[in-house]
């Protein structure tokens, strides 16, 4: 078991690695309806998250916590201080993703399906830049969103930085313009598209439609990096206010949904929920050394489990197991053989997933980190 073991950095800080295990479970859960009967996801449909929304705005704020105290210590701005934002966050996000990519296409070429000339589209990120999102490998949506960020928006933060000079000042107004600017964008196209079938396709999976979700991650590292004290003394007002707002999304968009609230306002009330919710999480403490090691694994590997989840176990490997054969096996035995059959879906999707994340998270990712460290 050694082999599955990584050793735990106690550096972390355990609160956000708690959120982003929550983000990925969100994901994995959400990914694993399909295998269930109707009437059990029916009865947890409620309780799902949108674990991508919550991904963001995570990333947005440790991203724009990173950003800050590197201008702030180096107080440079000049091209060579992107190019090293740029070679970090990419050697970091990039390797793993095309590495999972290649094998997806590979695997199609060794089934001998045609591979599309769109697929190349995936290297670059733009495969849903301003339009609906291929059917091929389809988490990669939330990857484009998180690249074009890493991309525009140090550059945006910098040009107007040369004006103003002040650091606090240009992140957030820059945060709050781009914010203004993709809600514009998202109000627009509801006005001018109207009602669609494809919602997820057409709004949520759109990059120009989504990048005001980092935003807001990255407006609340500026509150925790220059209003620290209030931050820490109003966190427990500010989980009230998050877990309100989420519950109230959740009710809306189960009872009362309409399509305006579900392309524009429901993108808003969820990354200020969970941006709410951070301070909280961020000074949670967790004795018990076992859970902790738990929720740090999860979320040391979560970025695998996500580009593994789907594709590759769900809809690639999981494939291959005669699922009909066995369920002809089992109902010699019992009547609960339906029961058994999407429990046991479920558990290997779980298994899988888990087990497939951590290798490739201790053979392919810490290498790559490693020399990323090293360049």
């Amino acid at each position: 078991m050694s082999i599955l073991l990584i050793s735990q950095d106690n550096k972390r800080n355990v609160g956000l690695d708690l959120l982003r295990s929550v983000a990925i479970l969100m994901v994995m859960i959400f990914h694993g309806n399909i295998l269930l009967p109707s009437y059990v996801t029916e009865k947890i449909s409620f309780f799902i998250l949108d674990g991508v929304s919550i991904f963001f705005v995570l990333s947005g704020f440790l991203i724009g916590g990173i950003f800050i105290r590197s201008i702030e210590k180096e107080n440079n701005h000049k091209l060579n201080f992107i190019l090293n934002f740029w070679k970090k966050r990419w050697l970091r996000t990039i390797p793993n993703y095309y590495f999972i990519l290649s094998l997806l296409i590979i695997s199609l070429i060794l089934q001998g399906k045609s591979i599309e000339a769109y697929y190349f589209k995936y290297y670059l990120f733009i495969q849903n830049l301003f339009w609906k999102h291929p059917n091929f490998y389809p988490e990669a949506w939330s990857l484009a969103v998180e690249e074009w960020f890493y991309l525009t928006v140090p550059l945006i933060i910098l040009f107007f930085y040369k004006f103003s000079k002040n650091l606090k000042k240009t992140i957030f107004l820059s945060s709050f313009l781009i914010i203004i600017i993709v809600s514009i964008l998202r109000y627009v196209k509801y006005k001018n598209v109207g009602i669609t079938t494809e919602y997820d396709l057409e709004y949520r999976k759109i990059v120009l439609y989504r990048l005001d979700g980092l935003m807001y991650g990255v407006i609340s590292a500026v509150f925790f990096h220059y209003y620290r004290n209030i931050w820490k003394k109003y966190k427990n007002v500010f989980m009230i206010i998050g877990v309100a707002l989420l519950l109230f999304n959740q009710i809306y968009l189960f009872r009362f949904s309409n399509y305006f609230y579900l392309t524009n306002i429901v993108f808003i009330i969820e990354a200020l929920s969970i941006s709410f919710i951070l301070p909280f999480i961020f000074y949670i403490q967790i004795r018990n050394k076992y859970i902790k090691y738990i929720i740090f694994h999860v979320a040391i590997i979560s970025y695998s489990m996500y580009l593994i989840n789907y594709s590759i176990v769900e809809h690639g490997l999981m494939t291959f197991i005669n699922w009909n054969s066995l369920y002809i096996s089992i109902i010699k035995y019992t009547s609960f053989s339906h029961t058994i059959i999407w429990f046991l879906k479920y558990l290997i999707f779980w298994f899988l997933t888990i087990l497939l994340s951590t290798l490739n998270y201790k053979y392919f990712e810490i290498p790559t980190m490693k020399l990323r460290d090293k360049i």
